[in-house]
């Protein structure tokens, strides 16, 4: 018994008792969906990172109001300086294509992060999940994702981390933004 608490034994680290599952699918799928998780929120932390410090650049101190807050307002925030002659305006392109595709994929990020999950080998993960459809309604939505398809999600998740802290690296190397304490 003290096993399968710790995610060994007939049921592993499922999250739900169902007989047709097998260990490695449930393992895949958590990794997969964790990688895919973990990957978005390195994404996430870079955005938030890149808006508090431009804010208090010298270059782009004066286009903000207030600090932007919110994730869409840091997106929003980082579109209209990259188009500034500014330290960020050579990332222009590749920054408008970080922004870009963080947006796009803000929906399948949401559904790994938010959704009830179930795993059958031979189908895949199922995501269950509640969404606002917009400010009156909500959703029930279901979406079943075959393992190979969220083993893909997650390789290109984690590439795209890797390239979004690549950026990070090379805007730090090159002293373009100033020191996130100078915020505090």
């Amino acid at each position: 018994m003290a096993d399968s608490l710790l995610g060994y034994g007939p049921h592993g680290f499922a999250l739900e008792i169902n007989p047709w599952q097998t260990k490695k699918s449930v393992e895949d799928a958590h990794l997969y969906r964790g990688t895919i998780v973990g990957a978005w929120a390195n994404v996430e932390t870079a955005i938030i990172e890149i808006s508090i410090r431009s804010s208090i650049h010298p270059a782009y101190i004066n286009i903000r109001t207030s600090y932007p807050t919110k994730l869409k307002g840091r997106v929003d925030y980082i579109s209209t300086i990259i188009e500034l002659n500014g330290p960020l305006l050579p990332y222009r392109n590749l920054i408008n294509n970080i922004l870009r595709r963080y947006v796009e994929s803000a929906s399948m990020r949401n559904r790994m992060a938010h959704s009830r999950m179930t795993v059958l080998p031979d189908w895949g993960a199922t995501f269950y999940g509640y969404h606002p459809k917009n400010s009156t309604e909500i959703i029930y939505d279901t979406r079943r994702i075959p393992l190979e398809d969220m083993k893909q999600l997650a390789l290109r998740a984690s590439r795209f981390s890797r390239v979004v802290y690549l950026l990070l690296g090379r805007l730090n190397n090159l002293n373009i933004l100033p020191p996130a304490d100078d915020a505090a």
